[in-house]
């Protein structure tokens, strides 16, 4: 009987570090291979106690048109100018085949009915708040798949801030 608890609790370890490596990987590749995206960003206050020095990250074109989301998960299609700079376009319920300067982001709304993609807050080291205070974009990676991740903030010039 205690061998069989040890046993479950020891393959239930197992598992979870197995699908947080898997996840980390999915997460490292996309960084790796997925197409640049800047979004606009609009300014908002970097500061929280509980969590320390962050920004959070209110997407200018996400913030002008989150109210004529229908659904509660979507993708927002953005199509990308000769800088890569997304404007909206339009929500989709559903992932079709897209021109080739359309990407697609897969999105969720919350309980208040905001638009999450995934790229929500960028954390830094405390005391550096005024070095990203001049960001003006977000650089996201995005996948054929609509998944996004966070790859940096940047400057009016589209110079990564570090």
């Amino acid at each position: 009987m205690k061998l069989t608890r040890w046993t479950i609790i020891f393959a239930t370890l197992i598992t979870l570090v197995g699908l947080f490596a898997f996840s980390l990987m999915q997460k490292e590749s996309l960084l790796k291979n997925g197409k640049t995206v800047f979004l606009r960003l609009a300014p908002v206050d970097p500061r929280s106690l509980m969590q320390g020095d962050f920004m959070a990250l209110n997407i200018d074109e996400i913030a002008k048109n989150q109210s004529t989301a229908t659904t509660k998960q979507g993708f927002l299609i953005l199509k990308l100018d000769q800088k890569s700079i997304g404007v909206f376009v339009r929500w989709q319920t559903t992932l079709t085949e897209l021109p080739s300067d359309e990407v697609a982001i897969h999105y969720n709304k919350d309980i208040n009915s905001a638009i999450k993609i995934g790229a929500e807050s960028f954390f830094f080291q405390e005391g550096h708040g005024d070095k990203y205070a001049e960001a003006t974009h977000a650089g996201i990676k995005v996948d054929s798949k609509g998944h996004a991740v966070l790859e940096g903030l940047y400057s009016d010039r589209f110079l990564k801030i570090q």
